[in-house]
């Protein structure tokens, strides 16, 4: 009875409408920043694994456009490596794969986010800040993972190898709340309050053994003691009592105890120390901090950098006079850093590699964050990651943009908190998607349409993709691109169709290419290049509106409203362009397998055929706004008064624009003045249904290829993303995931990514694209792009003299030194714009019969 209007209307689900849940969500998904708070990650540190997502190391802050991109719930950091958790339980890893502390199922380094790749959505990780990398994860139902190094057994998986994916070690009657790594060593807390050690020996793990404990071992306690959290150091393990008053050490003796005792103890001691019950506690190497209920800050351990030189439980905030109140720490190895109720971030313990030179020892304020709401702070071995929502670009009240007029019937204050709703609902829902037959549940399906998030939907499908993908390169497929040029009936698109149209299934689903190309009487050998090149061209080709499947809309060719620009489908397809409409489904299907977009101009309207949503005659007027000026031509006549005989002279002048309908009954409809509203009424009602055939055709191909049962939670706008991608080109992440090999070109390279970001249009990012890669649109995703862009220089002289080359098949570009930014760009637009064959390959007419071909082409045209 308390609850305020704003939240009544945002829970109010006969307000939201389905449909305006849907167009919520398009609005979510095409500008976020207008309904999604925007949060931005900062990061200092090294990097030399790129585990800031950069490609060097950074002693003062900068921003992680990688990690930004995430929008992050929470962050990890390690050893060389980091996690982003996201709201919905998806973990994406960069950095370091050594013994494969990133579980990506592989122990490879990356540049890029990957995704891990496991069951249940993860709440909790744990990562080590030494000892080769090993990691701990707790997920939504309790359950205890491991992967990463295991030496000493510290994995809990009963021996000593490694593992490059989470494996789960708890048994499904446990439930955990609480992870911590050590070097060597590992803590879990259960949910009746009982620890779990194992790993190293030394007293780390309760047990007086000489062997290292390979699994979760209870620690034992003289009383009935509940533990709530843990925290690690390099010899050392800590537990927090459930009501924070009491804090437990064991492990090797000393100032790093926390405890004036010598020796190691193998049995739990408690820190003398006063203290209000202890929010939290984090561990570096050699030190241990803590914070209470009260904002005040505690310490020891053996790690002069920190102050805290044979420290045996310090109250830092009184010694140091600090009257800050702490809501948050974080410990790398061998710093720290604190948040303050004001959301200021202090540290302490940096060096000049990650982040201050000025008096390191003590605890300061980091000036950069001294503005702006910071939500969390994370720190690694030697990174660290400061993270926080800016609130200034976004109205207090969303501006509810024009082409989603139709919300603007629900209070404008209830939009934000509506669609933070629907995105916990999604998240509810999502655990039960895969159980769900909705073939036989379309009422579901519509609302799952409409509510769950975009990202738990392509999470599913990827999981379809990945398990169903076949790793070598499909068929071959030869393509003559000048019998192309010279015969409208050859194109690219109609050579690849026919054969590719009677490929069954399961030589459809590549991982990487559909087919491997050959360019007839062309050098090249297809390691990418030419398929991309393939693409492209048969993209050109549908965008032309000369192929037997699309034109341009009729708004495009009247030169009025909106969408002028747009292609829709060909009505009335024969039976030899059905079949080219299944290969255009194919070639959906192809896209969002092999994650490489088509930059295809389509219609709304289209999308919507595509997922089976219902036209209405908005949509139609969208493409088609001659056709409703004829109609409304038609009532004004009728208004006006005019006779039969005016009415039949009118339609005489126009013969072919009013042709007679057919009704339900079977029987014609004649247009007459005294049932023109029944003729417009069936008139809508045919151009609605006109392409039926032709999408059902399309949908055929796509079924092949990706089963139509995988897609039909999708969205229209969700589809063309999948399809398609995005047209604007993200300059910032392929920066992000950029390779260079090249020195002393620091300006040449200034002056590039100046000019990709505010000289070149749309149509030129896309041609750049395709110039350095064959593709002409950029996944959102970096792990689809097969390899990072890469910038190698180019030796011959005079620099200025010659245009950047490139290589398709690597996605490398190669730079001349050039003398300013002038030069580079007018080579560069030259490059882009002219350049349209593939690596060094030469387009050999002398290895063609010109003539044969011109006399094919000349009688398939007349044919």
């Amino acid at each position: 009875d308390k609850i305020n209007e704003e939240t009544k209307a945002a829970l109010d689900n006969k307000l939201y409408t389905k449909e305006l849940d849907q167009l919520l969500q398009e609005w979510v998904q095409k500008k976020p920043k207008d309904l999604i708070e925007s949060s931005s990650a900062y990061g200092f540190g090294e990097s030399d694994h790129s585990q800031l997502g950069l490609s060097s190391s950074s002693p003062e802050p900068v921003a992680l456009q990688a990690f930004h991109a995430l929008q992050p719930h929470k962050i990890f950091l390690g050893d060389d490596c980091s996690f982003v958790m996201q709201e919905n339980g998806l973990v994406y890893a960069i950095g370091c794969g050594f013994n494969g502390r990133l579980g990506i199922d592989s122990d490879e380094s990356t540049s890029s986010f990957k995704e891990i790749q496991r069951g249940p959505p993860f709440k909790l990780i744990a990562c080590s800040k030494g000892g080769n990398g090993h990691a701990l994860a707790i997920d939504t139902n309790g359950a205890l993972w491991s992967w990463g190094d295991g030496d000493n057994g510290k994995l809990g998986q009963g021996g000593t190898s490694r593992t490059i994916r989470p494996y789960k070690i708890s048994s499904d009657d446990q439930q955990f709340v609480h992870v911590a790594c050590g070097p060597n060593h590992s803590v879990a807390v259960d949910t009746y309050g009982l620890a779990y050690a194992w790993g190293e020996i030394g007293g780390k793990i309760c047990q007086e053994t000489e062997h290292d404990v390979k699994k979760p071992y209870p620690v034992q306690f003289d009383d009935l003691t509940k533990i709530k959290m843990a925290s690690c150091s390099l010899e050392q393990t800590f537990l927090v009592s459930e009501d924070g008053k009491k804090i437990w050490a064991f492990g090797a003796s000393g100032p790093c105890l926390g405890t004036y005792w010598f020796g190691e103890t193998y049995t739990p001691m408690e820190i003398s120390m006063t203290h209000e019950p202890i929010v939290k506690i984090d561990s570096g190497d050699r030190f241990t901090i803590c914070i209470d209920n009260e904002g005040k800050l505690y310490g020891w351990g053996t790690e002069p950098n920190l102050s805290l030189d044979e420290s045996y439980g310090k109250n830092i905030s009184s010694d140091e006079d600090i009257s800050a109140f702490f809501i948050d720490i974080a410990a790398g190895k061998d710093f720290a850093l604190a948040l303050t109720k004001d959301y200021q971030v202090w540290s302490i313990g940096l060096s000049p590699q990650n982040g201050r030179t000025d008096e390191p020892e003590k605890w300061k304020p980091i000036e950069q964050f001294s503005d702006g709401e910071v939500k969390f702070i994370a720190a690694g071995a030697n990174h660290a990651i400061v993270y926080y929502p800016p609130f200034a670009d976004a109205p207090a009240v969303p501006l509810v943009p024009p082409e989603y007029e139709p919300l603007k019937q629900v209070p404008a204050e209830s939009l934000r908190l509506r669609v933070q709703i629907l995105n916990k609902f999604s998240k509810y829902l999502s655990a039960s998607l895969p159980l769900i037959n909705f073939e036989n549940e379309k009422k579901i399906q519509q609302i799952a349409r409409s509510v769950v998030q975009t990202s738990v939907k392509t999470k599913l499908l990827d999981i379809y993709l990945k398990a169903t993908s076949e790793d070598e390169t499909g068929d071959n497929v030869s393509l003559n691109r000048y019998l192309a040029e010279v015969s409208k009936n050859k194109s690219l698109f109609a050579q690849a169709a026919d054969q590719m149209i009677e490929k069954t299934s399961d030589r459809l689903r590549q991982k990487e290419r559909a087919w491997s190309t050959e360019f007839i009487g062309e050098a090249a050998t297809d390691a990418g290049g030419p398929y991309n090149e393939a693409i492209s061209r048969i993209t050109d080709e549908l965008n032309s509106g000369l192929t037997p499947c699309l034109q341009i809309c009729p708004n495009g060719k009247a030169g009025i409203g909106a969408n002028q620009d747009r292609l829709i489908v060909k009505p009335g397809a024969s039976v030899r362009s059905l079949r080219l409409f299944k290969f255009l489904g194919m070639l959906f299907g192809i896209a969002i397998r092999t994650h490489h977009p088509m930059s295809l101009f389509l219609a709304p309207p289209f999308w919507k055929q595509l997922v089976g949503d219902r036209l209405t005659a908005l949509d139609l007027k969208a493409v088609d706004e001659p056709f409703f000026k004829l109609l409304d031509c038609l009532k004004e006549m009728k208004d006006s008064g005019v006779d039969e005989d005016t009415f039949l002279d009118f339609l005489d002048r126009v013969p072919d624009s009013f042709p007679p309908l057919l009704q339900e009954d079977g029987t014609k409809l004649h247009l007459k003045l005294e049932n023109i509203a029944l003729y417009s009424e069936l008139a809508i009602a045919k151009k609605l249904s006109e392409s039926e055939a032709e999408f059902k055709s399309i949908r055929e191909g796509m079924d092949l290829v990706v089963p139509l049962g995988n897609l039909s939670l999708f969205t229209a706008t969700e589809m063309e993303k999948l399809i398609c991608g995005d047209e604007k080109i993200d300059w910032d992440l392929l920066k992000q995931n950029t390779d260079q090999y090249l020195s002393g070109y620091d300006e040449v390279l200034e002056w590039l990514w100046d000019i990709l970001k505010n000289e070149l249009s749309v149509e030129e990012g896309m041609l750049f694209l395709r110039f350095v890669w064959g593709r002409t649109r950029l996944p959102k995703n970096p792990s689809d792009w097969g390899n990072n862009f890469q910038i190698s220089s180019m030796d011959e002289r005079p620099f200025d003299d010659y245009l950047p080359k490139s290589a398709t098949c690597s996605f490398n570009l190669y730079l001349p030194r050039y003398s300013s930014r002038e030069i580079l760009l007018k080579r560069l637009r030259t490059a882009i714009s002219f350049t349209s064959t593939i690596e060094n390959d030469e387009y050999s007419r002398r290895e063609l019969d010109l003539d044969a071909l011109n006399r094919a082409a000349l009688e398939e045209d007349e044919e």
